[in-house]
């Protein structure tokens, strides 16, 4: 319940008389305030007037100290820029020092960005292999990601292109990286995951003559070698009375040698007696032979009884089956040998007018990767025993454009871009099974999994005598002998890809007035 209480047949200037004292005080408190202060600036007035100051010399001579925010202060600060003026939600990179992004590959760098990961195997469909500088890019857990150099559609050729491989592309040529992760009306499609825009440096991001050239060692700890990444850029603009132009040119080499040993457990299955068909087949049909457990309350059963037959009751001081587990098939391991060679070259001129209403800028970029690797491995099962690959790829891409921007008036703006870009994929792979009969010790306990082959066992059936030195061979010799090998299969991948590709664009944009109800159109 709610009571209010209200006068009636009053006047409202009769309603609190304490109040409008009150007001009245504070009025004149506030103008007797006012009085007192204008006649202290008054007299401070007639004083400064009367002894005029006395200056030092020698402190008004010397210039102004001015602060430059660089490195990786104004780095943060462009990229949160960059993030807050977006019309989507982005994440960027920047580099506000020439050759200072964070890491010497693009693909190291994005996994700082928040809701990227990148892929540490050298394929997304190959965990055998590792990558020492990272693979593919997910965007928050999808794969299907766009590339793009400076706002324009880049491409591999061959098979599995589409996207860059963003490790070919040298982190030094960078100024920053934009990752796109929702899609605008005027994106391209394309990028069901997101967009990926590599942005290169241009003559008007510094004014003046700029020179930097950088070095570096790279020591493979497991390679025991030395590697060299060097990169360089040169840029000047000139004032001149037609408009203001600029020239950039950058270079950078790399070349890594490194070396990955993996230990790997293969793939468990489930072994409970039951009659299943084998991998890879169909009508084949295979025992999932039990495991021995903990207990003795059954005889084991004869030898070539079926699938599924546990043994009868009884005592014979053997463990009985359980009836179910889990087991791995075996274990692998492998060294592989990775040599990384990658260059790139980009260069850009641009042009503004004098009014600011017009501004040419035109690119190219070249982007040229190699990577020799060669492996050598030995697994569980006889079929996929890979002593030795050698593949050989190396895969360039090239891109040309130019860009003309100008306000037509003081609304309408006009922005023309044109594109050329070339892509080569060459990809030489030759591999070499082979294949050797081995029993093995295998202790997955520990932290990490240990793997002892041994000669087998079993060396024949009764109809087949192996022979008198296969029989006294030590494992060493077992392992070492070609007599007790065969060479299984051999595979080659040869592939020579090119693509290109022209795009021409248009865009039109008019400013309504600030108060309108829709500001900007663009189409």
């Amino acid at each position: 319940m709610r009571t209010s209480l209200q006068p009636h047949g009053h006047d409202a200037s009769n309603r609190q008389p304490w109040l409008k004292s009150l007001l009245r005080a504070g009025a004149s408190a506030l103008v007797v305030g006012s009085a007192i202060g204008a006649s202290a600036v008054f007299a401070q007035d007639q004083q400064g007037q009367a002894e005029p100051e006395v200056r030092d010399t020698a402190t008004a001579d010397e210039p102004v100290a001015e602060i430059i925010v660089s490195g990786i202060r104004q780095s943060l600060a462009n990229a949160q820029s960059v993030k807050r003026d977006a019309d989507t939600v982005v994440d960027a990179i920047t580099a506000q020092d020439i050759g200072a992004l964070p890491d010497r590959s693009v693909t190291e760098a994005l996994q700082r960005v928040p809701g990227i990961s990148i892929n540490r195997f050298a394929g997304s469909n190959d965990p055998d292999h590792f990558s020492v500088e990272g693979s593919g890019v997910v965007v928050r857990g999808l794969n299907f990601v766009r590339s793009e150099f400076n706002g324009r559609s880049a491409f591999a050729a061959g098979v599995g292109g589409q996207a860059l491989n963003f490790a070919d592309v040298p982190a030094e040529l960078l100024g920053s990286v934009i990752v796109s992760k929702n899609a605008t009306a005027e994106t391209i499609e394309g990028g069901l995951a997101g967009t990926v825009n590599l942005i290169t440096r241009k003559p008007f991001d510094n004014n003046g003559f700029k020179f930097a050239f950088t070095g570096e060692a790279n020591y493979g700890d497991f390679r025991k070698e030395w590697t060299p990444t060097v990169s360089g850029l040169i840029s000047n603009t000139w004032d001149t009375d037609k408009g203001r132009f600029g020239l950039l040119a950058s270079a950078s080499y790399s070349r890594i040698k490194s070396r990955a040993d993996g230990i790997q457990i293969a793939n468990y299955q489930t072994r409970d007696g039951a009659l299943v068909n084998a991998a890879n087949t169909d009508g084949v049909r295979v025992c999932r032979n039990p495991l021995p457990g903990t207990t003795n309350t059954a005889l084991l059963p004869a030898p070539g009884s079926a699938c599924g037959v546990f043994g009868a009751a009884g005592v014979d001081g053997f463990a009985d089956y359980a009836p179910s587990r889990v087991a791995p098939v075996g274990g692998q391991f492998r060294t592989q040998d990775f040599d990384r060679e990658r260059f790139g070259i980009a260069a850009s001129a641009q042009f503004e007018s004098i009014d600011g209403k017009t501004l040419i800028t035109a690119e190219f970029i070249r982007s040229a990767s190699s990577n020799k690797w060669g492996e050598y491995t030995f697994e569980t099962a006889p079929d996929l025993a890979e002593y030795s690959t050698y593949p050989l790829g190396c895969q360039q891409n090239q891109d040309y454009s130019i860009n003309l921007r100008t306000e037509l008036t003081d609304r309408l703006t006009v922005e023309l871009d044109a594109q050329y870009a070339t892509s080569r994929k060459e990809n030489l792979d030759f591999s070499v099974f082979g294949s050797s009969f081995a029993d093995q010790e295998l202790d997955i306990s520990g932290g990490l999994p240990s793997i002892i082959p041994h000669k087998p066992q079993f060396l024949g059936y009764t109809w087949s005598t192996p022979g008198a030195d296969l029989a006294n061979a030590t494992e060493a010799q077992y392992f070492n002998d070609p007599r007790f090998q065969f060479w299984r299969a051999a595979m080659d991948h040869i592939e020579d890809s090119t693509g290109k590709q022209y795009a021409f664009q248009a865009d039109f944009g008019y400013e309504f007035d600030d108060d309108a109800f829709i500001r900007k159109a663009k189409w």
